[in-house]
């Protein structure tokens, strides 16, 4: 459960044996210390003052970094969107690869990087992958791979459909440091 016990620091709740287990979520808590009493630039989100992406764009009206971030897991989706949101990317969530090919063959749409999981419902990340390497207009994104899947046959599936960087979940650090990279900018300092 993601909403009875919704607070900072808090990831969410589960009944094990009959008794509540809450989940402490480590990334809130340490925000939640720098808002309180030590001040960073990751608290500046936190308190309304600008980021470095209100920054960026007023400076030289160019738009925030946009990812396309196909996760079929909730809880993983919304955990992995606030932190690349927190590093101010606008990150548009779809909930399978199907749905982030709909959202990419919107005219509308503009993407500097792809983030997809590999094993979803309706079209998996290596379909979505084959999809955008053979469009026109996508060829070039650069393509991560974010899955528990992490065997060497994997791995090179995924690099034979044009997947940039395979990555196992789970490692936040990593992932954002990949993308600022595939993306061209510098991470908040905490």
């Amino acid at each position: 459960d993601t909403t009875t016990f919704r607070e900072p620091g808090v990831l969410g709740s589960a009944v094990i044996e009959g008794h509540t287990i809450r989940f402490l979520e480590v990334f809130d808590l340490g925000n939640t210390q720098h808002k309180v009493g030590r001040g960073s630039a990751s608290s500046r989100l936190n308190e309304g003052l600008p980021s470095q992406a209100d920054h960026t764009s007023s400076t030289n009206g160019q738009r925030r970094p946009r990812i396309i971030f196909a996760e079929d897991s909730s809880f993983f989706r919304n955990k992995v969107k606030k932190f690349l949101e927190h590093e101010g990317w606008d990150v548009v969530a779809c909930e399978d690869g199907a749905l982030a090919w709909d959202a990419m063959n919107d005219p509308q749409c503009e993407a500097d990087l792809l983030i997809t999981d590999i094993e979803m419902p309706n079209m998996n990340g290596f379909e979505l992958t084959e999809r955008v390497r053979n469009s026109r207009k996508w060829a070039h994104l650069p393509i991560v791979a974010v899955t528990s899947l992490a065997g060497d046959a994997d791995r090179a599936h995924g690099i034979r459909v044009g997947v940039n960087e395979y990555m196992v979940k789970l490692n936040r650090d990593e992932l954002l440091s990949t993308a600022a990279r595939h993306l061209g900018v510098s991470l908040i300092a905490d």
